[in-house]
């Protein structure tokens, strides 16, 4: 961000000239973002049948429906991002499903410790192949 001197500080008080920029001096200072939940919404196109004559005869399905997007969990709520941060809390920081469970609560959803707990588990199942 770029802080700048206004034109009447900038003016030589002497000459009335504009003094040269010479250089800029730097400083650094942390921001805290505060967590949020995004619900990403998921539209697959779909397809019906074609009106020409033919079609009635192939073997084409009548309805035709783009693929959703691999997931870790399918037909849950829960992506990757998502299933990273509450394993990374709860075992990288020693953070409760309760606690997690809070946390959720603030943002705006809700998301009990019982399903925490068994997306947990699932993960782990999935993950064991890289880990063996």
């Amino acid at each position: 961000m770029l802080h700048s001197l206004s034109i009447k500080e900038r003016t030589c008080s002497c000459c009335g000239k504009l003094r040269p920029i010479i250089g800029y001096e730097t400083s650094e200072e942390l921001e805290y973002i505060p967590a949020q939940i995004k619900v990403k919404v998921h539209e697959r196109e779909k397809c019906g049948p074609c009106n020409c004559g033919d079609f009635e005869d192939s073997e084409e399905a009548p309805i035709i429906t783009a693929k959703a997007p691999s997931r870790i969990m399918p037909g849950s709520i829960a992506s990757a991002s998502l299933l990273a941060f509450i394993i990374t809390g709860k075992y990288c920081d020693s953070l409760p499903f309760y606690r997690h469970e809070r946390i959720f609560k603030r943002l705006g959803v809700d998301i009990s410790r019982t399903n925490m707990c068994n997306w947990t588990i699932k993960t782990a199942l999935k993950c064991s192949d890289l880990i063996d």
